[in-house]
């Protein structure tokens, strides 16, 4: 694993076959070997990643892709398993690239996101990993990986959206590019990331997933428990109205009425009672309260319960509806 992966985010309020597995197993060991080498401080070591990152293509996430297909439809977990921490690697090791200072390496992050995520025909297959989760199939470490990329992919795009609306003038003809750097600018610069995300990473199932992990927060890394509770905050952020054309019809029926001018976000999701009990967990035990580790963890958890109570002494139908499984 990077070493750099803790550390990465900070809190405000809460606002096939054999053979296949025998290919994921040795190109598993020589991401794993890049990585610690990226980790290491010699020259030589870095030198010998630097050539790792080459071979990096388009390829080699086809061939992953292609096994967490065959494994899921020949429901085998614990290869599928084998294959996520594989893309976990990858997926990282991606986001290396794209913050690289080398402009080659750069544009190969650009446009192996292009085609992972931007294309027509994209190769994303982590919402479908996350769609067929389910509960006592996989282990914890599956499901560390699962959360992991989640984190790292929506980083990848929150960042690559902020670079492309920079990059991109008022005048840049849109329908004749000069190069293949401000079409792939183009055409990220065109991704309705928010609608991605509220598609494809907002169901009960996902937020009653990272619930899951959550409860086992004492033996998971800090990284893991941030990328958490990070899910939770976005959820809490993201106003689903934003921009939702479909809407301002209700709004103007509406009038003046306060549910016309009130945003909505997907926080309401987070109200129910397998929440509550990880958070009560959490606040009540003492054995975390002076360690470091788990601060960020401590203080969602306060805010979210803060947040909670507010909104229930406005409407106590809250208590009600978190007792029943959404």
């Amino acid at each position: 694993r990077f070493a750099d992966r803790s550390g990465e985010d900070s809190f405000d309020d809460v606002g096939g076959g054999a053979s296949g597995d025998g290919k994921n197993k040795e190109v598993l060991n020589s991401v794993n070997k890049g990585a610690n080498e990226i980790d290491g401080g010699d020259k030589t070591a870095k030198g010998s990643a630097q050539n790792l990152i080459f071979t990096m293509d388009v390829f080699m996430f086809n061939l992953v892709f292609n096994s967490v297909d065959e494994f899921i439809e020949r429901k085998k977990p614990t290869e599928l398993a084998q294959t996520v921490s594989l893309y976990a690697e990858m997926i990282h090791m991606l986001q290396n690239m794209y913050v690289s200072k080398d402009p080659t390496e750069r544009m190969m992050a650009l446009g192996l996101m292009d085609r992972i995520f931007y294309a027509h025909e994209a190769m994303d297959r982590l919402p479908k990993l996350l769609s067929r989760w389910t509960p006592g199939t996989y282990s914890r470490e599956y499901l560390c990986d699962l959360v992991e990329c989640t984190h790292v992919t929506l980083k990848l795009l929150d960042a690559n959206a902020e670079r492309c609306k920079s990059a991109l003038s008022d005048e840049t003809d849109r329908k004749r590019p000069n190069d293949a750097l401000e079409r792939m600018n183009i055409t990220a610069s065109e991704f309705d990331q928010n609608a991605y995300f509220m598609r494809k990473f907002v169901s009960n199932q996902i937020v009653f997933m990272h619930i899951q992990l959550l409860s086992r927060y004492s033996v998971n890394s800090p990284h893991v428990n941030r990328h958490i509770a990070a899910y939770f905050i976005r959820l809490c952020k993201f106003k689903i109205n934003k921009g939702d054309g479909d809407m301002d019809g209700f709004d103007d029926a509406l009038g003046k009425n306060e549910l016309a001018t009130k945003t909505s976000t997907f926080e309401p999701m987070l109200y129910n009672i397998g929440m509550f009990t990880v958070m009560e967990k959490i606040l009540n035990d003492t054995t975390i309260r002076d360690n470091e580790d788990f601060s960020s963890l401590l203080i969602f958890s306060s805010s979210f319960m803060k947040r909670f109570a507010r909104a229930a002494e406005i409407n106590p139908m809250l208590y009600v509806e978190a007792m029943f499984k959404h």
